[in-house]
């Protein structure tokens, strides 16, 4: 098993995201999973980083399985224009498969605060683009012959179910936590 990590820098100011991701091979002949595989995938146009705003840049990926090896993107920006939405504000990409307690999210920093109404929901046509930029990118990771996986919230050690897809909420999600120095 691998343990990705997406780490994510806001272009004004110091603040930072991150996802952290486990991923496994289909196949055990498969050679260990690298940051370089990871980022050809996120690099791809119309990829992950499809509906997120140049406001972002996606600065590293690391990926530890057993030893750690550390890609700099050269900050990779989103492909989407406009001004992001406040830090603390995130697409909620919820993770499919395995019971449904046990799903789990990841946070992807950057929608464009012109296609968020003034409820939290997104555009439909901009939901579309994300959506679109996270399957192709689920997508490639497949093809690559990695299925990434639920976390093990418990700390069981054991790897989560396999996450069968990817699917972003029409409503940006929030951590209060992020807007605290």
């Amino acid at each position: 098993m691998s343990r990705v990590v997406l780490e994510y820098i806001f272009a004004e100011g110091a603040r930072k995201a991150a996802n952290i991701l486990e991923v496994t091979a289909f196949d055990p002949e498969i050679e260990p999973l690298t940051a370089d595989e990871v980022y050809d995938t996120i690099d791809a146009q119309g990829s992950l980083m499809a509906g997120v705003t140049g406001d972002v840049l996606l600065q590293t990926i690391t990926v530890s399985n057993p030893t750690t090896e550390t890609v700099n993107t050269d900050g990779k920006g989103g492909e989407f224009t406009g001004s992001a939405v406040p830090s603390n504000t995130a697409f909620l990409v919820r993770k499919l498969g395995g019971p449904r307690k046990r799903q789990g999210r990841m946070f992807l920093p950057g929608p464009a605060e012109a296609e968020v109404d003034s409820a939290g929901f997104l555009d439909t046509t901009y939901l579309a683009v994300a959506q679109a930029g996270v399957t192709d990118w689920f997508q490639r990771m497949a093809a690559k012959g990695f299925d990434i996986r639920q976390g093990d919230p418990e700390g069981t050690g054991q790897s989560g179910a396999i996450v069968t897809g990817l699917t972003v909420a029409p409503q940006v999600a929030t951590q209060r936590r992020r807007m605290r120095a």
